[in-house]
């Protein structure tokens, strides 16, 4: 997620930029493993690419970067088990990630979005360890 013109990090991407950028990733990711014969959806490469910038990019800027304002949480079933609960109309009590081809992720992704949240991680105040 470099700036091509400055080397930066691109502190002024856009929701739009990103997705651009997270379909490219996912799918790229899918192709690898589908080179190796391993079954992949886009919801498992989502939480893989997740994953990496909640570590890489949100926890070392303590979740106030620019990008942590954008960045896709990690998806899981806690998470939209715990969501259905308090926003059936956003999350459907039926949604697997692990299932999620790219077409469904980012549909959830755009319900999820309209929570405006000042930073898109903050949706994990719905997540705990352990199923409840």
């Amino acid at each position: 997620m470099e700036n091509r013109k400055s080397g930066s990090h691109h502190e002024d991407m856009t929701a739009e930029e990103f997705d651009k950028f997270h379909r490219e990733t996912g799918l790229a990711m899918i192709g690898m493993f589908n080179d190796h014969n391993v079954q992949a959806s886009y919801g498992q490469a989502a939480k893989i690419t997740a994953i990496y910038l909640k570590i890489s990019v949100i926890i070392r800027e303590s979740g106030a970067g620019t990008l942590s304002r954008i960045i896709h949480p990690p998806i899981d079933n806690i998470l939209l088990s715990r969501m259905n609960k308090v926003y059936p109309k956003l999350v459907e009590s039926n949604i697997r990630w692990t299932q999620l081809d790219e077409s469904e992720y980012f549909q959830l992704i755009a319900k999820l979005r309209q929570l405006n949240l000042e930073h898109f991680w903050e949706i994990e105040k719905f997540w705990t360890p352990v199923q409840t």
